[in-house]
């Protein structure tokens, strides 16, 4: 592991802000980036956007709303977008969730949303994607898959629905 990898897994650990238990919208600061990360698990795109509502009061105050109509029609599992307001950026990821689904299915999904959002924050952190950098790209994509699948909940058929 080199330097810049040993400083981004130090200064990662222990950064997990989960809302209440119950709730199916989390929220982690990703650092050293200083950038935030939204997931929720949720059966449909309609579930998902009512936990939306209800989580990001700063983003729906400013009439930012998903935006994903079909969503649960077109048969997507997943959804990696990014909502901006004033003073306020939210990538958000939602995996479609019905449960109890395997946690390999999970990870298929999971897996290719945020990689959608690693992308998308090295980007904005001027890091390109290249053999110099590939293993920060891995590393922050595996420490964030292990990261949400620890703090999802126990059976996903039990999360509350708003």
């Amino acid at each position: 592991m080199n330097e810049m990898e040993e400083q981004m897994k130090k200064k990662m650990k222990n950064k997990m802000k989960n809302k209440t238990p119950e709730s199916s919208f989390w929220h982690m600061e990703v650092t050293p980036f200083m950038e935030n990360l939204y997931w929720s698990f949720a059966p449909t795109f309609d579930k998902f956007t009512a936990q939306f509502k209800k989580s990001l009061p700063k983003l729906i105050e400013q009439g930012i709303e998903p935006s994903g109509k079909g969503m649960d029609r077109i048969g997507s599992r997943g959804v990696f977008q990014v909502y901006m307001g004033e003073n306020f950026v939210a990538p958000i990821i939602w995996v479609k969730a019905e449960g109890p689904e395997s946690d390999a299915d999970l990870i298929t999904v999971l897996t290719h949303e945020i990689f959608h959002f690693v992308h998308w924050l090295m980007s904005r952190k001027d890091i390109p994607l290249c053999d110099e950098t590939e293993e920060v790209y891995a590393y922050l994509l595996e420490f964030l898959i292990e990261t949400i699948m620890a703090n999802k909940p126990e059976r996903l058929k039990e999360m509350p629905t708003p």
